[in-house]
């Protein structure tokens, strides 16, 4: 008797064997318990070898991690960019638990008294809720910066992409695992959570140059210093020649429509 061979679902074409050959969709198989199952097992699979196997190496040694994808060792890996919208997401979802939002509302009051309640609310609540993913979306920014501060260095812009995906996730791991901790255990001494918050942001250069000096290892701690003294006055002019078109496109609205600007102002 003549087998007849199966359509496959997605493309319509015959498929011989469990895959098809065309499009790699698997053979159509009515969904049970040992679907459900298989998909259970090749998900804790996955996440084991990929999710687990990136977020240990970028915390053993970043830089390093980073170096060896870029140069073609990425069956193990989760993708960067995945992996760093993952983290971002786990990282939000920490601080709702964690109740990070309160902490650091109370943290600045008490830091700072005569700062107002309005803004501590608007400053918590749009920025650091969501900081993950405001740095997440400045990637291309920042990977714009790297690329010329690190120039003739031999990696290009896409490449720098995948640099800064890697530090984001370095530095998203170092805030789920160190400062949300230090946060949620002394969040009744908001005096010490603002002097930990305050670090949180002078201990970046030092996560950067660790990471690039696991990336460079072949460069001399001096010449990485120096790079990363040139992407901070990167940072500065860029932050200067933004205040300056915004300083700009204002007193051109107050010249053609003061009334817009009063508007605002009013707001």
């Amino acid at each position: 008797m003549e087998h007849v061979l199966e359509n496959c679902n997605s493309c319509g074409t015959a498929i011989n064997g469990n895959f098809c050959s065309e499009c790699g969709q698997k053979k159509f198989k009515r969904i049970d318990h040992t679907y459900i199952i298989d998909e259970a097992k090749s998900f804790a699979y996955y996440t084991e070898k990929g999710f687990f196997y990136s977020v240990k190496n970028i915390i053993l040694n970043p830089g390093k991690t980073d170096r060896k994808f870029l140069e073609g060792d990425r069956i193990h890996h989760y993708k960067p960019f995945a992996l760093t919208l993952i983290l971002s997401g786990i990282s939000i979802l920490l601080s709702s638990f964690l109740n990070i939002k309160d902490i650091m509302e109370k943290a600045i009051k008490a830091s700072n008294q005569n700062v107002s309640d309005k803004f501590v609310d608007a400053y918590t609540t749009g920025f650091l809720s969501y900081f993950t993913f405001i740095m997440l979306a400045l990637i291309p920014f920042f990977s714009l910066l790297t690329k010329i501060a690190f120039r003739k260095w031999g990696q290009n812009y896409y490449e720098h992409l995948v640099m800064n995906a890697y530090f984001q996730c370095f530095y998203t791991i170092a805030l789920i695992i160190i400062f949300y901790p230090f946060y949620y255990f002394l969040q009744n001494d908001p005096i010490t959570i603002g002097k930990i918050s305050s670090l949180s942001y002078f201990i970046v250069p030092i996560l950067l140059f660790w990471f690039y000096k696991g990336f460079y290892s072949e460069k001399s701690t001096k010449s990485i210093i120096g790079r990363l003294i040139i992407f901070y006055l990167l940072q500065i002019a860029a932050a200067i020649i933004i205040f300056i078109g915004l300083f700009i496109v204002g007193v051109l609205i107050a010249k053609l429509n003061p009334e817009l600007l009063k508007g605002m102002i009013n707001k």
